[in-house]
């Protein structure tokens, strides 16, 4: 009967204190293990290395990635900073090149880099960790 099972919910990844906490999909299910990402370089690491699995897990990953890279480079003015962040969706973008979702939050990211490019590091920040937060609300 369904009224007798137990229904657990898992979240693969979430935003908690400042950065993307995943369950490490290598671990699973001998061990139920958390691998926390505080930058984009981590995030890359993660869906590489197969930590994160799953075409929307990896899309949303991505997304958060942008957001923490905007936040690792925050003291950074004009140009330097948006090359950063350019070199940083290149970064996550290389680590599964067939992953459609993967590119489609990356290319959501950059375009909302593009539309405000007049706004300050922090508020790119803020923005982009918006997105991504939209992003894994609609996967």
């Amino acid at each position: 009967m369904e009224s007798d099972l137990v229904r657990l919910k898992f979240e693969t990844l979430r935003w908690t204190k400042g950065k993307l906490r995943l369950i490490d999909q290598r671990k699973l299910p001998q061990q139920f293990v958390y691998f926390d990402c505080d930058d984009h370089k981590k995030v890359a690491y993660a869906i590489k290395n197969l930590v994160v699995r799953g075409a929307p897990a990896i899309g949303v990953a991505a997304g958060h990635g942008m957001a923490l890279a905007a936040r690792e480079y925050r003291d950074l003015k004009g140009e330097s900073f948006f090359k950063k962040l350019k070199r940083a969706s290149e970064t996550l973008a290389s680590t599964r090149p067939t992953a459609v979702n993967l590119f489609w939050a990356l290319k959501r990211q950059e375009k909302l880099i593009e539309e405000n490019l007049d706004k300050t590091p922090s508020e790119i920040f803020k923005l982009l960790l918006r997105e991504a937060l939209q992003i894994h609300e609609e996967d």
